[in-house]
């Protein structure tokens, strides 16, 4: 009988409130989009297996929004993170001006100056008519911070799994 070994990753997907964050998740993780949005979720964890290479990979993925009220759990969370993906919604300035808080934030907490893996998505693409942020502004923003860019919509299926 053959082991198998594995590795296990723990991602954050961390972004405002209502940005598509889970919808993204239980798209990627379920195939189900999500049309309900449930403020009161934390420490919520989503796990897909995949392969990759012959090597089985476990992926642990949890979005939040690093609300102060919860400060210690999520720093906790930070700092056992092998990845983070910061989600702005492309129809809200507001939640794309908070990304540079949230690199600040686990820059200080994992106290470092580069975040080894890190990607920046620009949820509801589908919201096109209703677009608050140039995709080039955010493009340039994420190259700024030595980090992967896309714009997805959980919505209709749009480079879901891309980013994982």
């Amino acid at each position: 009988m053959s082991h198998q070994n594995y590795f296990e990753y723990k991602i954050l997907l961390i972004g405002d409130g209502g940005v598509g964050k889970k919808s993204i998740i239980s798209q990627y993780v379920m195939n189900t989009f999500m049309e309900d949005y449930d403020p009161y979720y934390f420490d919520e964890e989503f796990r897909k297996q995949i392969m990759v290479d012959e090597e089985i990979y476990i992926l642990s993925i949890y979005p939040t929004s690093l609300n102060e009220e919860w400060a210690a759990m999520t720093d906790s969370m930070i700092r056992s993170a092998n990845a983070f993906i910061l989600v702005y919604s492309i129809n809200s300035r507001e939640s794309f001006n908070h990304l540079q808080n949230y690199i600040d934030r686990i820059k200080q907490v994992k106290d470092s100056d580069v975040i080894d893996i890190l990607g920046i998505v620009g949820a509801k693409q589908d919201l096109e008519s209703q677009r608050e942020v140039a995709t080039q502004e955010a493009r340039i923003f994420s190259e700024a911070h030595l980090a992967l860019f896309l714009e997805c919509s959980a919505k209709n299926e749009i480079n879901i799994t891309k980013h994982f």
